[in-house]
């Protein structure tokens, strides 16, 4: 509605008046494609995602200053994929999508499955992102909490096998 709009000029006015040597800092970077993409600005999301992904280069490591952010290339892939799904891409989605599922770092918790899962819904294989979904939570992805809000789902909310999983165990 007009508040969140509001609320997302406001964050890119904030991010614009940042001083340029910050403003090329990964964290920077990250915080602005993250309001890009929550925007619906796609082709400005994916150029930050792309440079904070090092032009896409999967399986690059991240430097120890985006890992000390907590920024890695995990959210980087992924949100790449989302979007190409977003805009219809389903070639590089899924292509995005097989990078993920082929990082075999430790501590990802289910991170790169959920990502799996959010580009499977937006490209409707709502079957494939539930069992996604569900190997994610298995694996200790710790945030279930906010798939009830997670926009990246919208396509799952009234499918019942999604519902049942984000049920609280009785």
């Amino acid at each position: 509605g007009p508040a969140a709009g509001a609320a997302l000029n406001q964050a890119r006015q904030w991010l614009a008046a940042r001083l340029p040597a910050e403003a090329a800092s990964p964290a920077h970077r990250y915080r602005s494609a993250l309001v890009a993409y929550a925007a619906g600005r796609l082709d400005e999301a994916q150029r930050e995602f792309e440079l904070l992904a090092g032009n896409g280069a999967a399986g690059r490591s991240a430097s120890p200053h985006a890992v000390a952010e907590g920024l890695d290339e995990v959210d980087y892939l992924g949100h790449l994929g989302a979007i190409a799904a977003r805009k219809g891409n389903r070639e590089q989605a899924l292509r995005l999508e097989r990078a993920l599922a082929g990082l075999t770092r430790p501590y990802l918790f289910g991170r790169h499955t959920m990502w799996r899962a959010r580009i499977q819904a937006l490209l409707d294989e709502r079957e494939v992102a539930v069992g996604l979904v569900r190997e994610a939570v298995i694996r200790g992805y710790p945030h279930t909490h906010a798939l009830h809000t997670d926009l990246d789902f919208e396509a799952l909310r009234g499918y019942a096998p999604f519902r049942t999983l984000l049920k609280p165990a009785e």
